[in-house]
């Protein structure tokens, strides 16, 4: 009975620590675990509609040549400078990665813009790539795949462009675009530095119609899943999520990784797409900077991009809140009831602001209740307070403590008004 349970123990041990490492990051390289394996597809789709034509000021559409055919990319025009310029390959999110037209140009808001076109606007040539079986393209969509080989084959084209500077290519993608930055940086070391924002550590967790191949197959799963090689990247990587958006994902990268040169940054109180505009601006002023140096970024100084863009957005709708007030005939020079308001689906969220509110001097700090657009129950305060509104100074620290309560506990702090 003794011998019987220790063998059972001994294979209890056994499974689990296969299930840990099968689970976890995998020795060797992605290109070279792929080399013997070939992919197949259960749904073969492509995209045959051609690129939208770019501002011809702006960018051209080149062919960059991969090895099942010439595929299309929207391409950054030089500055005018005779001098090379870094320059970065984007990945937009979506289905397919990288294949949503007219990114590259379209106005977009400070917290949604998934362009990245702060890189242009500060000098750096960004190359949008269009992979196979998008875009005219051709091949077929492979899911995180063939793709990979794709980008690789636009860096090679990126290499020759006369004023690119080949040593300041960088790469970066955002949502599936940063799960494929993440393979291609699992597969090559020719980026000088990568950028993966919101990526997954599996892509076989996104929708079941995006899956195009047998994800019953633990190979097809393993090969495109970056969060068993790890490892394998040499430049430096840069993976940032924010603590509302995909943030197990990064949790779950971190949990495996033991490569000094992949860096795991969550952003707190950003969702999957807030930190895309303060942190990509912030990137492409270090690699402005640096040209021939190292980049050198770390993880309190991406946060502190994000948390000073947070103020700026805040202080600055601050500011339009008093020449509003001010357009409407406010006057100034006497103290105003300032209104505040929360608002939360969840009560309990709201109870303990509640009380911080109330610590704060505010009053008629009620929770009531009421019914969004879709009839969903969410609560709220509208809480009040005396406030000089001449002194923008001290607006803007009242300001700074509502966001910093609403943060703490959870809630939306939906801005201020006075009677």
């Amino acid at each position: 009975m003794t011998a019987k349970f220790l063998v059972i123990c001994i294979c209890v041990v056994q499974c689990f620590i296969a299930f840990t490492l099968n689970a976890g990051e995998s020795a060797g390289s992605l290109s070279a675990a792929r080399s013997n394996f070939q992919t197949t597809l259960l749904k073969k789709l492509r995209y045959t509609d051609a690129l939208e034509s770019p501002p011809a000021e702006l960018f051209s559409i080149i062919k960059y040549p991969t090895p099942i055919g010439d595929m299309a990319a929207y391409l950054g025009k030089a500055d005018g400078s005779n001098k090379k310029q870094p320059a970065i390959i984007w990945l937009v999110g979506g289905f397919p990665p990288g294949g949503l037209p007219g990114k590259a140009w379209q106005s977009a808001s400070a917290e949604n813009d998934q362009s990245a076109k702060v890189y242009r606007q500060k000098g750096i040539v960004m190359m949008y790539p269009f992979l196979r079986g998008n875009g005219g393209n051709p091949g077929f969509r492979e899911g995180f795949y063939g793709e990979v080989d794709d980008v690789l084959s636009a860096l090679a084209y990126l290499k020759t462009v006369d004023y690119v500077d080949p040593q300041q290519i960088y790469l970066g993608g955002h949502s599936t675009g940063g799960t494929l930055a993440l393979l291609v940086a699992e597969s090559s070391s020719e980026f000088k530095a990568v950028f993966a924002f919101g990526p997954r550590e599996d892509p076989v967790v996104y929708s079941s119609s995006n899956v195009l191949y047998d994800s019953k197959n633990e190979t097809e799963n393993k090969l495109r899943a970056p969060l068993h090689y790890l490892s394998a990247i040499t430049s430096p990587t840069y993976i940032i999520e924010g603590s509302y958006g995909n943030i197990a994902a990064l949790n779950a990268l971190k949990a495996v990784n033991k490569n000094d040169n992949v860096m795991l940054i969550p952003i707190p109180y950003a969702d999957h797409f807030a930190p895309l505009s303060p942190v990509n601006r912030f990137i492409a002023d270090r690699i402005v900077e640096s040209r021939s140096k190292k980049l050198d970024i770390k993880a309190t100084e991406v946060q502190g991009a994000f948390k000073a863009h947070r103020v700026m957005i805040r202080e600055t709708s601050d500011l339009q809140g008093l020449a509003n007030i001010r357009g409407s005939g406010v006057k100034f020079n006497q103290v105003h009831e300032f209104k505040s308001y929360f608002w939360s689906y969840k009560q309990k969220r709201l109870v303990k602001a509640q009380k911080d509110l109330q610590r704060s001097g505010f009053t008629e700090t009620e929770i009531k209740q009421g019914k969004d657009n879709e009839a969903n129950t969410y609560y709220f305060i509208v809480a009040k307070k005396q406030a000089d509104l001449f002194d923008v100074k001290s607006l803007f620290t009242l300001t700074a403590q509502l966001s910093d309560m609403a943060d703490r506990h959870v809630v939306v702090y939906d801005g201020w008004g006075v009677n």
